[in-house]
């Protein structure tokens, strides 16, 4: 665009200067009519901007009892099987070998235990 092209864009403001814009692509022929959609043809859909209500989710009263774990033996088997291993590693083999068996039984009873 020339400076005498650009002197009334100013004046008129920024939709005026959308304007020449159209105006200095259709003169440049159907070239660039081809490569833009035409904006005709399209349909838009409008979203609305509602505020959205906001949500407020009810929190359940949880008594203690209800959040505590259970009693259970396991972590006493398993105390148990980690000084069985530990007393077959400074004594025999065999006793060494109780002791891993016991603690992967003991992890795994602990494990499925049911609440």
């Amino acid at each position: 665009m020339s400076q005498e092209q650009l002197k009334p864009i100013e004046q008129q403001g920024p939709d005026a200067e959308d304007e020449v814009k159209a105006s200095s692509s259709q003169e440049e022929g159907p070239v660039a009519d081809a490569a833009t959609p035409n904006t005709e043809d399209t349909t838009t859909t409008t979203t609305s901007t509602l505020p959205k209500k906001k949500r407020v989710k009810k929190a359940l009263l949880v008594d203690e009892k209800a959040i505590s774990p259970h009693p259970s033996y396991w972590p006493l088997a398993l105390a148990f099987s980690l000084a069985v291993l530990l007393l077959g590693a400074v004594t025999n083999l065999i006793i060494l070998g109780v002791g891993v068996l016991l603690i992967i039984v003991s992890i795994i009873g602990w494990i499925t235990e049911r609440r």
